[in-house]
């Protein structure tokens, strides 16, 4: 009798180490014969298209901290603010996983993009992508909004918001990526001047004035007395010289 109740025991602490305890990751063949990388005692359910469903009998927690094992053994790289894990095999980019549980079957759910999320993605990318462009740049944006973003602004001929221009200026000095949106008010009308670092050590400049988006790229960045106001400026050297654009003053000192 005694020996079967240890039995029991034992039995019935295996099953609830299985239940709720981390344990490996395992690969499961799909219907469509596709195989992923999945908690232990997990099997296929469906693909809606931008999420995997997985039920299993084991706890939702689980299989939380499986998956979390299990998105790991694939290729990590980071974009769009985003980690994706790269699934070659599959050809599709898993961003994360979430777990709900139930009775008698938990369920895991990756979600993921087709193809290489990441495919292509830069360091200049990955300066730039947080900035909305500015063709797509809401019309009413404010001065508060715009500091409130850390962009530069100047408000008739004075830098009111520095901070964002000093700390570009430096990264640049630094030669460091970095990228700096300034707001320009000029007697209530707005304009706006985007300056990128890139990594090729050139500065790529996108302006948007009267509704007309142009863009440029020049080498140094620097400063020019105008009129007696210390610029912020763009230049070129070529064979006739240096060629210089003057964006926004600077903060006084």
């Amino acid at each position: 009798m005694k020996k079967n109740t240890k039995r029991i025991c034992i039995v019935l602490a295996v099953l609830a180490a299985l239940y709720f305890m981390p344990f490996i990751t395992v690969n499961t063949t799909a219907a469509d014969g596709r195989v992923w990388r999945v908690p232990f005692l997990s099997s296929y359910a469906e693909d809606s298209g931008s999420e995997l469903s997985f039920t299993s009998v084991r706890s939702a927690y689980a299989l939380g901290k499986d998956a979390d094992n299990a998105l790991h053994s694939y290729t990590s790289e980071k974009c769009y603010g985003k980690t994706y894990y790269y699934d070659a095999a599959n050809d599709v980019s898993l961003s994360g996983y979430r777990t709900s549980y139930g009775l008698p079957v938990s369920t895991l759910q990756y979600t993921y993009e087709k193809g290489n999320a990441c495919e292509g993605w830069t360091d200049d990318d990955e300066i730039a992508w947080p900035y909305t462009p500015l063709k797509d740049l809401a019309a009413d944006v404010t001065v508060d909004q715009a500091e409130e973003n850390q962009w530069a602004v100047v408000q008739d001929g004075v830098m009111v918001f520095a901070a964002p221009y000093n700390n570009f200026a430096r990264l640049v000095k630094q030669g460091m990526l970095g990228y700096l949106r300034t707001m320009i008010v000029d007697n209530g009308t707005i304009s706006w001047v985007d300056i990128q670092n890139m990594s090729d050590g050139t500065l790529k400049v996108t302006t948007l004035k009267d509704g007309e988006l142009n863009t440029a790229t020049y080498q140094y960045l620097s400063d020019e007395d105008v009129n007696g106001v210390t610029y912020a400026c763009v230049q070129n050297r070529s064979t006739e010289g240096i060629q210089s654009v003057p964006l926004f003053p600077e903060p006084a000192e």
